[in-house]
């Protein structure tokens, strides 16, 4: 209790002579939680450099529900409903993901989400990503956070100092930029209260009612987020990095790939070079299965044929990129590579043998090993044959006369081509293709 007395007296700034009334009040109200005296006192502090009187302040005070559930909700609901909409989805992606974002990782996933108005609501949405965008577009939906340090303070204005940057290791925050540092909640109860999803109830209509889990609530966040990283994937900047075009095979390549160890070590360096580059990347290609499995419906019933059709558009942008980065292209190799997800891949939801169809199917299509491959990825066009109509006497003759001069005008002989050859492509299950020869 007299840490919590301490802590109001350094940092409430009433200018009244009977302050010490209001620091007792709220070191009451407290209950010896020292995140709600903390949190109150800051809530206090916007009112009194506002202008704000003590009646004010003691009516606001007494207004402030005694639990931090419900602190949270008082405090969300102070927002504007822009701010709310900036808030969830700043609350998304720290709360939802897998390991501790990266300040400039989280800058990006910001700007990405701030693109789409899409309200996902189903998988079908989630995965339709539409039309690439580059960063030059991205750089209008952030313009009031050019620098980590304006970001920074605008993700704490906007969460309302619920969020907090600080190193993931032992490293002081002296010693480490504010851009690679790690966002956590500043208590675990703020995590509880998104995830049970109060949190994102609160931000949607103001004050949450319920307190039972909302899975519902929290998959449509998925559906979101795994939008975000689909749409990062089919950013148009990313082509001359990760061009999508096909590698030589183990028979085509110049040296050997399984007796290269530093072949083998030079594409992983070129690979780490490149996802270190881009803020978000990496997090992107790492964690692109675990959002793609957390919400239930798609989990339980994946949707086989709308991630086929994802993955494979475009000439199989989103899979090539995906895969040159994570460095593996058979399908149990991506599910083993893809280590947040290993929970959400257990036999009992059947997901990873779904997923494996999935997958081998699409790297068949960019591999062009496929029957059914875009004529478009080959060079090549459907054609139409028509019947060749006999040529006359005279005719014949007179080609005959044309080609036995242009032979004698030759100092060698060689031999005369026909003006198109015909051949049957592989696969082809019967199609005739014309090549012309030049």
């Amino acid at each position: 209790m007299e840490d919590i007395v301490r802590l109001v007296q350094s940092r409430l700034r009433a200018s009244w002579e009977e302050w010490p009334f209001t620091v007792k009040k709220i070191t009451e109200k407290a209950g010896g939680s020292f995140l709600w005296a903390q949190l109150a006192t800051n809530l206090l502090n916007e009112v009194i450099d506002s202008g704000g009187a003590r009646d004010l302040v003691d009516r606001i005070l007494g207004d402030l529900p005694a639990d931090l559930y419900g602190l949270y909700e008082w405090t969300l609901g102070t927002l504007s409903a822009k701010e709310k909409a900036d808030a969830t989805t700043i609350m998304r992606w720290v709360m939802l993901s897998p390991e501790p974002m990266i300040l400039n990782d989280l800058q990006m996933a910001v700007r990405l989400g701030r693109t789409s108005f899409l309200l996902c609501c189903d998988p079908e949405t989630a995965l339709d990503i539409g039309l690439p965008w580059s960063m030059q577009e991205l750089q209008k939906t952030g313009k009031q956070f050019d620098t980590p340090s304006q970001f920074y303070q605008w993700l704490r204005s906007r969460t309302r100092g619920l969020l907090e940057a600080r190193p993931m290791d032992n490293e002081g925050k002296a010693q480490q930029s504010l851009g690679l540092q790690h966002v956590y909640p500043i208590n675990e109860s703020v995590r509880s209260f998104f995830i049970s999803g109060r949190g994102f109830a609160a931000l949607s209509s103001g004050r949450a009612t319920t307190t039972q889990p909302n899975h519902e609530a929290v998959d449509l966040c998925h559906y979101s987020l795994l939008r975000t990283i689909l749409t990062y994937l089919n950013t148009s900047d990313l082509s001359p990095l990760v061009s999508g075009h096909r590698s030589l095979g183990p028979k085509q390549s110049a040296v050997p790939l399984d007796t290269s160890p530093i072949w083998r070590r030079n594409v992983v360096d070129q690979r780490n070079l490149i996802m270190s580059s881009y803020p978000f990347l990496r997090y992107a290609v790492d964690h692109l299965l675990y959002h793609l499995l957390s919400p239930q419906p798609l989990r339980y019933f994946l949707p086989q044929q709308a991630i086929f059709n994802t993955l494979a558009s475009n000439d199989c942008r989103i899979w090539r990129r995906w895969t040159a980065l994570l460095g593996e292209t058979d399908a149990p190799a991506i599910l083993a590579k893809c280590k947040s997800a290993e929970a959400l891949l257990q036999p009992e939801f059947g997901t990873s043998f779904r997923l494996e169809r999935v997958f081998r199917a699409v790297n068949k299509m960019a591999t062009g090993d496929s029957w059914f491959s875009p004529r478009k990825s080959l060079g090549l066009s459907v054609p139409l044959v028509f019947p060749v109509p006999p040529k006359s006497k005279a005719t014949a003759e007179a080609e005959a006369e044309v080609h036995e001069a242009a032979r004698q005008k030759l100092t060698a002989p060689t031999a005369v081509l026909p003006p198109r050859t015909i051949r049957r492509g592989p696969r082809s299950r019967g199609t005739v293709i014309v090549a012309w020869r030049k």
